[in-house]
C-alpha cells in the first residue's frame, strides 16, 4: 500500500428507501489506481419507504426497524478505529415530514452523524461508485439506478458524470401506490409504468440529446431483474424481451405471493419486484434501450471513494467551490483573506476557552489581550484549510463561506447576502449535503445585516460562534488590502453562551475609525439579539469604547 493511502479502514453507510447497508473497506493500491478490498458488508431489508403514509409522515413501525437496524451497525463499528466514516440518507429521509426529530434520534443509535444528501448528489455519488468498477473505455455510458424511493440516471465517460438526474419513481413507492393489495394485473402493470413515463418524459430529450454507447443498471432492483431474466430464460443482460416475459409471469401467477418459487427471486425483494419490473420496463421504453448490463458498485462504494478523495487532497466540495467563484467571478484572493482571518479567530476563541479562565474586568483584559497579541503571532496564516484547530473544530464550511460570500452580488448588491444564501439553499452543490448546503447559506446569509434573521433559523452555538468570526472577518477585510490587523478575541467564564471580548489597539482604532465605528455597531448588534449573555470590545488602554 502507498505511504499516501489511508492505512485504517474506511466505512460507508447507505440509508436508502428500501435496504441499509455497512460497507466496511481498506484501500489497496493497485496499477488502476486506489481499489476497494471489502472487509466486511452488512444488509437489512428495512423498508423504511414502505413506512410513509398519504401525508409523507413515517410510520412508528418504520422508525423502529430502521432504529433496529442501525443498533445492529453500532455493533459492527463499535471498537473500530476508522480512518473516515460517512453515514448517507436518501429519498426517504428528503420527502419524510416528520424526519427531524427521527433523523437526531437515529443518528444517535448509529453513535455517528447521519446526513441526508439531494436526489443529485445521490446520482453523482452512485456514477463514482460505478465507474471505479466499470473499464475506462472513454465512451459515453447510461448508468440507471432504481432504488426504493428514487430512480437516478446518469450519463458519464470513465469517472466524469456529464448528465445527472434523480427523479421520485421507486420500486418501495411503486408497489405501494399501484400494487398495495398484492395483486399483479395487466391494467395495474400498466398504469404503473404510464406514471413513470411521465417522470421521465421531462428528462429524456437531454439526455438522448447527449447519447450514450451503452446502458448499466445498479443496485438491487437491477440485480434482481437480471438473476431473475437469466435464471428464467437464460439472458445474459437486462433485456426488453426479458421484461416483457417477467411481467407475463408476474400476470400469470396473479398475486405477490404466488412468486414464492419464480427461480431467481429472493425472499426480501418479492414484497417489491412489481414495482421495480415496471419502474425498468418505463426506463427501457422512455429511453429506447434494447439490452443493459449490470454493475455491482454504486452509493456505498461510491461514498467510499468520495471519502478517499477527501483524505487525498481531492476534495470534490473543494471543486465545486472553486468552479463557483469562477462562474460567478468573485475575487477568490479577497474571498481567502477573509477565510483566513476569520479561522484565526475561531482559533483564538476556541483556544482561549480551552487556556483556562477568561479575565472579569476591562484592564484586565486588556492587559491579557496585549499578551495573546504578542504570542499568537498574528498574521501568521492558517494553517492548511480543514485542518481541525486547537478545539477539535474543523471549519470547512466556514472557510467556503467566506469564499463565496460575495456569490449574491452576481444578482445584485443590494442585500446581496440574501440572494447568495437563496442561491446556496438551492444549486445543485456536487459534494455537499444538504446540510453541508443549508450550513453554507446560512453562513452566507449571517455574514452581515442585522442577527434577528439569523437567530429564527436556530443556528447551533458552534455555527453561532462560527458566524461570529465571520462577521468580525468582513468588517477588518473591508479595504481589500489583505492588510493585517492587530485584533485579539477571548471567550468569557462559563460555557460558550457567556460571551466573549475584542480588544485593539487604541492607537491603531484611532487611526482607521471606519473599523473602529463597524466594530462598535457590531458590538451593539450582537447585544441585541442576546445568544451570549455578555459581549465587549475594549481598547488596549483600558478604554470601553463607548463609555
Amino acid at each position: 500500500m502507498s505511504d499516501s493511502l489511508p492505512r485504517r479502514p474506511l466505512a460507508a453507510v447507505d440509508l436508502g428507501s428500501n435496504s441499509f447497508r455497512l460497507l466496511l473497506a481498506e484501500i489497496d493500491q493497485s496499477s488502476a489506481g486506489p481499489q476497494l478490498r471489502i472487509l466486511d458488508q452488512i444488509k437489512e431489508a428495512v423498508r423504511l419507504g414502505a413506512g410513509l403514509d398519504r401525508q409523507f409522515e413515517l410510520s412508528e413501525e418504520a422508525r423502529q426497524r430502521a432504529l433496529q437496524a442501525l443498533g445492529r451497525f453500532a455493533e459492527r463499528l463499535e471498537g473500530l478505529e476508522l480512518e473516515a466514516f460517512r453515514a448517507v440518507a436518501t429519498n426517504t429521509f428528503r420527502v419524510a415530514h416528520n424526519i427531524g426529530s427521527f433523523l437526531k434520534e437515529a443518528s444517535a443509535v448509529l453513535g455517528r452523524p447521519i446526513e441526508v444528501v439531494a436526489g443529485r448528489e445521490e446520482a453523482r455519488l452512485i456514477y463514482l461508485g460505478a465507474a471505479h468498477s466499470l473499464p475506462l473505455d472513454h465512451q459515453l455510458r447510461l448508468v440507471v439506478d432504481i432504488g426504493g424511493g428514487s430512480t437516478e440516471c446518469i450519463i458519464g465517460v470513465d469517472e466524469q458524470p456529464r448528465r445527472r438526474e434523480s427523479l421520485q419513481i421507486g420500486c418501495v413507492a411503486l408497489t405501494q401506490q399501484f400494487f398495495s393489495s398484492g395483486k399483479l394485473t395487466r391494467a395495474a402493470m400498466r398504469k404503473a409504468r404510464l406514471h413513470c413515463g411521465e417522470q421521465l418524459a421531462a428528462h429524456v430529450h437531454g439526455f438522448k440529446r447527449l447519447g450514450w454507447q451503452y446502458a448499466v443498471g445498479t443496485s438491487g432492483t437491477a440485480k434482481a431483474l437480471l438473476a431473475l431474466v437469466s435464471a428464467n430464460f437464460g439472458h445474459t443482460a437486462i433485456t426488453r424481451e426479458g421484461l416483457s416475459l417477467l411481467e407475463d409471469l408476474c400476470v400469470a401467477a396473479g398475486h405477490v405471493d404466488a412468486l414464492a418459487d419464480l427461480p431467481g427471486l429472493r425472499v426480501d425483494r418479492q414484497p417489491v419486484i412489481a414495482g421495480g419490473l415496471a419502474a425498468m420496463q418505463s426506463v427501457f421504453d422512455e429511453f429506447g434501450i434494447e439490452a443493459m448490463g449490470y454493475c455491482d458498485s454504486a452509493l456505498r462504494e461510491g461514498i467510499l471513494y468520495d471519502l478517499l478523495g477527501r483524505e487525498l487532497g481531492a476534495d470534490q466540495r473543494e471543486i465545486t467551490i472553486s468552479h463557483l467563484v469562477e462562474r460567478y467571478r468573485m475575487d477568490d484572493q479577497h474571498g481567502r483573506q477573509v477565510a483566513e482571518v476569520a479561522c484565526q479567530l475561531l482559533r483564538e476563541l476556541k483556544g482561549s476557552r480551552q487556556g483556562g479562565a477568561a479575565p472579569d474586568a476591562g484592564q484586565t483584559v486588556a492587559a491579557q489581550a496585549e499578551s495573546d497579541a504578542a504570542s499568537s503571532g498574528q498574521g501568521a496564516g492558517v494553517p492548511g484549510y480543514g485542518r481541525p484547530t486547537p478545539s477539535g473544530c474543523k471549519p470547512e464550511s466556514l472557510i467556503w463561506a467566506a469564499r463565496i460570500r460575495e456569490i449574491g452580488s452576481f444578482i445584485a448588491h443590494d442585500n446581496a447576502h440574501r440572494h447568495g444564501a437563496y442561491i446556496l439553499a438551492n444549486a445543485d452543490l456536487p459534494g455537499f449535503s444538504a446540510m453541508e448546503q443549508q450550513e453554507l447559506s446560512l453562513f452566507v446569509l449571517a455574514q452581515s445585516g442585522g442577527l434577528k434573521k439569523v437567530r429564527a433559523l436556530e443556528p447551533t452555538m458552534a455555527q453561532w460562534q462560527q458566524i461570529l468570526c465571520l462577521r468580525l472577518a468582513v468588517i477588518l477585510q473591508r479595504r481589500r488590502d489583505g492588510r493585517e490587523t492587530p485584533i485579539t478575541i477571548r471567550a468569557l467564564p462559563g460555557g460558550p453562551e457567556a460571551g466573549w471580548v475584542i480588544a485593539l489597539p487604541a492607537a491603531w482604532a484611532e487611526q482607521h475609525p471606519l473599523t473602529d465605528q463597524s466594530l462598535r455597531q457590531e458590538i451593539e448588534e450582537w447585544g441585541r439579539v442576546g445568544v451570549f449573555r455578555d459581549v465587549s470590545y475594549v481598547l488596549l488602554d483600558g478604554e470601553q469604547p463607548g463609555e
